[in-house]
């Protein structure tokens, strides 16, 4: 787990499990370390991607790629069938692996709830304007606007989602905090604590599918 959205998205898979959930994680194999994995009370599976060069405008981010293929979308079809999905939750919408998300929910009818960890924002005005419009109509119209559900993780991404995506999915947008513990990694050996926001988190986050 190298991001913050991933700590996030580990934090919520073992929250879901502690409280009796069956979960399992999809994410994008990066070709990383992944030794956790074995120990972890969940399933992980991770999609391929196809790699896309280091952009100046993304601040020369590495990890970044495609993942909306066929092959992909046979991959999770299968993730789904198998496991009896009830619920997809997509984290972290900056990537185009929203479009797989949404288009497994609308194939098999499975409700999406969506967290934003990311805003979109460069220091350069301009190009700060650009990439908020290539948010709005790259990935919100067809990725986050069809989403049945969206949390933010505090003022600033809920007035974002107010901003870029609209009245109504600022009107599908819920606060919900969730924080990282101060302490790093190396101290915890890999075994972070999970906060203390499980059960509420998920009491709101999905209550209106259950």
């Amino acid at each position: 787990m190298a991001s913050g959205s991933s700590f996030y998205a580990l934090s919520l898979a073992k929250a879901l499990t502690e409280l009796g959930h069956k979960t399992c994680v999809v994410t994008i194999d990066w070709k990383l370390p992944n030794d956790e994995d074995a120990s972890l009370p969940f399933p992980v599976y991770r999609l391929p991607v196809v790699r896309l060069p280091k952009l100046p405008v993304f601040y020369n981010i590495e990890l970044i790629g495609r993942t909306f293929t066929r092959k992909n979308q046979r991959l999770l079809t299968k993730v789904i069938q198998d496991f009896k999905s009830d619920i997809l939750h997509h984290v972290n919408h900056i990537f185009d692996m929203v479009y797989l998300t949404n288009w497994a929910g609308k194939k098999f009818g499975i409700p999406v709830v969506g967290s934003i960890t990311t805003i979109v924002q460069h220091e350069n005005p301009l190009i700060q304007a650009i990439m908020s419009l290539a948010d709005k109509f790259v990935l919100g119209i067809p990725g986050v606007q069809r989403w049945d559900g969206i949390i933010s993780l505090d003022k600033n991404a809920h007035d974002y989602v107010t901003r870029i995506y609209g009245s109504e999915c600022s009107r599908k947008s819920q606060i919900i905090p969730f924080s990282i513990p101060l302490k790093s990694h190396t101290v915890y050996g890999n075994h972070l604590p999970l906060p203390a926001w499980p059960q509420n988190f998920i009491r709101r986050a999905y209550s209106s599918f259950s």
